[in-house]
This record gives structure tokens, sequence and C-alpha cells, in this order.
């Protein structure tokens, strides 16, 4: 199993900076959220994203990508 890590995981990421480093828009993120492609964190109205969820989302989305 790859373990590399592409993001710190020392705290959660708000929906804009996910959005960012896919270079994607909020709305994309929001519902890719919805739809459980990325697992997120619920706090009150507050979406957030663990690196590690993202970084597990980036692997298994990889195409044409050999290791």
């Amino acid at each position: 199993m790859d373990q590399t890590i592409y993001l710190p995981q020392s705290q959660l990421l708000k929906v804009p900076d996910v959005a960012d480093i896919l270079n994607c828009s909020k709305a994309y993120i929001y519902k890719l959220v919805k739809q459980g492609e990325i697992p997120s964190v619920q706090i009150g109205t507050a979406v957030r994203i663990r690196p590690q969820d993202l970084d597990r989302f980036i692997r298994e989305n990889l195409t044409g990508y050999q290791v």
C-alpha cells in the first residue's frame, strides 16, 4: 500500500482550501462530499476534510500514473 502523503496531517481543511488544492470549484467539492467521494467532518454547518481523506481521494483517482 502506497503511504505517500501529499498534505500535512495536522489540521482539517476547509472546502475552499480543498478546491484550491484540486484546482476546481467549491461547488464541485461540496458535490463530491455529498456523494461520499470525499469523506468529511461536519462541525455545525461547517464542512471540513481531513488531509488523509483528501490524500486517499487523490491516490484513488490517479490516472496514467505508474509506481
